[in-house]
């Protein structure tokens, strides 16, 4: 099977504890054996998401740049549903958002939710945070045919939407 990935984190400034969890996730499917991955990520200037000391794109995922910046990519995806990403799909592929941001595509959807807690407490978030957070949220049920809680927290607080 085919496992298509948003590996975007890796590209933050600072990449924090969904990055961590993203990388330690593709290494544990790559040891398997049984996956090809594929990580997507936006445009950027340095494309191997490799910074000192913090998380990286582990070795043999597979990288694809979309011509887009990570800004324009997003509000594309949650605002128009597009582009999708099927191109970038096979017939025994799945789509996995390894956080909330879920790429609109025709195949099986898996999504990690790691918290809900922008939803609790908007005042530690930013102006755009605030609008963003939610809205993406809101795509990903709509989008993801399953999710994955790493927490029975956060089980809880999908359950309670």
């Amino acid at each position: 099977p085919h496992v298509l990935t948003l590996v975007e984190q890796f590209w933050h400034k600072v990449p924090g504890g969904t990055a961590q969890a993203t990388e330690r996730t593709l290494a544990a499917l790559l040891d398997r054996n049984e996956f090809t991955i594929t990580g997507l990520a936006a445009a950027h200037r340095r494309p191997d998401g490799r910074f000192e000391g913090l998380s990286r794109v582990p070795e043999g995922c597979a990288v694809v740049h979309h011509r887009l910046p990570r800004p324009v990519l997003y509000e594309c995806w949650l605002r128009l549903g597009r582009p999708r990403v099927d191109p970038l799909l096979g017939a025994d592929s799945v789509f996995w958002a390894s956080s909330l941001i879920v790429a609109p595509c025709h195949r099986p959807v898996v999504s990690t939710v790691h918290d809900l807690d922008f939803l609790d407490h908007p005042e530690f978030l930013t102006k755009r945070g605030r609008r963003f957070f939610p809205m993406m949220w809101n795509v990903a049920r709509a989008r993801s045919n399953h999710f994955v809680c790493p927490s029975a927290a956060a089980a809880e607080q999908c359950r309670a939407q």
